[in-house]
């Protein structure tokens, strides 16, 4: 690819998020297919600064996940700004692009572990 200034950081979000060094320094963080809305948002916000932007892939019936991811960014201090429907040649499958703005620092215990997300997940009620 030939790509200048890129580091490769090799770790587990929820691990890395911690160290001072990833936090709150990045203008973008992306990730596709890794997880439901509010566990994105919940690995994703830490690393983001202030103004910066969470780009999330997401497809199919996204309702109640974007309902959830809403309430989700709220307790990691990011908004939702857009929601683009994309479309990739020879696919039909209702991909959206979800943009969210880093409004203020995530909170300093978020992301928790996986096993906390899982059985507590941000944004769900219930």
């Amino acid at each position: 690819l030939h790509l200048e200034n890129v580091v490769a950081v090799h770790g587990r979000a929820e691990e890395v998020a911690h160290k001072q060094e990833y936090r709150a320094t990045f203008d973008v963080v992306t990730a596709r297919a890794v997880a439901s809305l509010p566990v994105l948002l919940e690995y994703g916000a830490p690393f983001c600064r202030v103004g910066g932007q969470i780009i999330l892939l997401k497809k199919g019936a996204l309702e109640e996940e974007l309902t959830q991811g809403k309430r989700a960014a709220k307790e990691v201090g990011a908004v939702l700004k857009s929601d683009v429907a994309v479309t990739l040649p020879g696919l039909a499958d209702g991909r959206r692009l979800l943009v969210w703005e880093q409004q203020k620092l995530c909170p300093k215990q978020y992301p928790r572990s996986g096993a906390a997300m899982a059985k507590n997940p941000l944004g769900v009620e219930g």
